[in-house]
């Protein structure tokens, strides 16, 4: 460790020169970001360079990543900060280098590298930023909802925007309604987040019989069911982890059937997925505090079996009403009371139409026969005694439509009644 200590020592003194030398190397400051390192060893004047190099590329976001420990009163390390903007700096491919021994036998190692490329880094994580966003908006709009997935991508923007120099504005919409703004990338995770798990349900379907306790759950958010959700929770002995697949899931919970009551019980929200992360996410991940952003619900654990919902009683259904008798003319009255003899109609018929109280007729003998009564006979006398309104052929008694073809081939006699 004295070593380490002694070449500390040499790289704050050798600091303090590491603007001349760089001018010695014509590495103009307004095209380039260069440092320097010395030692007689190598690689240890490259790792001096380099880790100059990135204190100077620091003061970029160092702003930024003071904001962001206010915000959360998360403690960020300055070795931290610097160990994720050096990994930051090895992925750029622009790093240059130049090295001389002096003439006192030491390594001097210039390492330097193009404004224009550092720039060009912080656009494409500004785009993957977005992109991760709307990736995380668009597995909030399917059903069932892939609540996983969008919490991950959500989570990865706000990794990558711990290493934007910039304040990112945003929008995004997590449901049908109009989208919601925010100013930066921070605080609008965090209320997307907070704003999703507020909505997240689990609702308790049926008790499993097994020899633990065993319960089927509803998983839904925004009432639409939750798909490839992974999560842990309190089992009675220790946390335990499941998995939400097509909107259901199992929790096994080990309490003692004796003691079966209503529990409250805490579940976490697993967003990370830090096996698929790269290694600058990760690194990222490390500046993040552990409650950084909201991964708690709490659910209801039944005290015993859910009763089945009271079968809904629908009102009796009354019959329908008969419709009221029609009061018909006296002179059709006069003509259904003779009975069911057809002779006898006929002969009714002929005498009230030689008093000049009906006209008779056949369909072809009358403009109309709207406002027209019709007799259908048969030998057994009066089948029928119709009456044509709108067009329409009703049962002069009732007041029903009538399908005529149940008297084809029937005799229709038609009257006019006169007044």
């Amino acid at each position: 460790m004295d070593w380490l200590r002694r070449f500390s020592v040499l790289a704050v003194f050798l600091g303090s020169v590491q603007l001349s030398l760089a001018q010695n190397q014509e590495i103009p400051d307004s095209l380039y970001y260069s440092s320097v390192g010395i030692d007689r060893n190598l690689d240890r004047a490259r790792a001096y360079a380099l880790n100059g190099l990135t204190q100077e590329i620091q003061v970029l976001i160092s702003s930024s990543f003071e904001n962001r420990s206010a915000e959360t009163n998360a403690q960020l390390e300055q070795s931290t900060v610097s160990r994720v903007i050096t990994r930051s700096i090895t992925d750029l491919k622009d790093v240059r280098e130049i090295m001389k021994i002096t003439p006192e036998g030491l390594f001097r190692v210039v390492k330097y590298i193009p404004k224009s490329a550092v720039k060009q880094m912080f656009e494409i994580r500004r785009q993957r930023i977005q992109e991760l966003i709307a990736i995380g908006e668009r597995e909030l709009q399917g059903e069932p909802v892939r609540l996983g997935a969008a919490l991950k991508n959500f989570y990865w923007a706000l990794l990558l925007s711990q290493l934007y120099p910039d304040t990112l504005s945003f929008s995004v919409r997590l449901d049908a309604t109009t989208p919601l703004l925010y100013a930066n990338v921070h605080s609008g995770i965090s209320n997307i987040f907070d704003r999703i798990l507020r909505e997240l349900k689990f609702v308790p379907e049926k008790l499993i019989e097994d020899e633990s306790i065993v319960w089927q759950y509803r998983m839904q958010v925004k009432n639409k069911p939750v798909d490839a959700l992974h999560f842990e929770y309190y089992d009675g002995m220790g946390q335990t982890e499941a998995d939400v697949k097509d909107g259901r899931t199992k929790l096994t919970f080990f309490f003692s059937k004796k003691d079966m009551r209503e529990r409250e019980v805490v579940v976490g929200i697993d967003y990370r997925s830090v096996e698929e992360m790269d290694e600058l996410t990760r690194a990222a991940d490390s500046l993040m505090s552990a409650n950084a952003l909201p991964s708690k619900i709490t659910i209801v654990l039944p005290a015993g079996p859910i009763p089945p919902p009271p079968k809904e009683e629908k009102p009796p259904v009354e019959p329908p009403r008969p419709r009221p008798q029609q009061v018909l003319p006296a002179v059709l009255q006069e003509i259904l009371a003779v009975g069911s003899n057809f002779n006898a109609v006929r002969i009714k018929l002929d005498s009230l139409a030689r008093r000049n109280r009906i006209i008779l007729g056949n369909a072809n003998d009358f403009e109309s026969l709207q406002g027209l009564y019709g007799l259908v006979l048969g030998p057994e006398g009066v089948l029928a005694l119709l009456v044509v309104k709108d067009q329409k052929y009703l049962d002069a008694r009732t007041g029903n439509e009538i399908d005529m073809k149940r008297y084809g081939g029937k005799r229709i006699t038609w009257i006019e009644i006169l007044k």
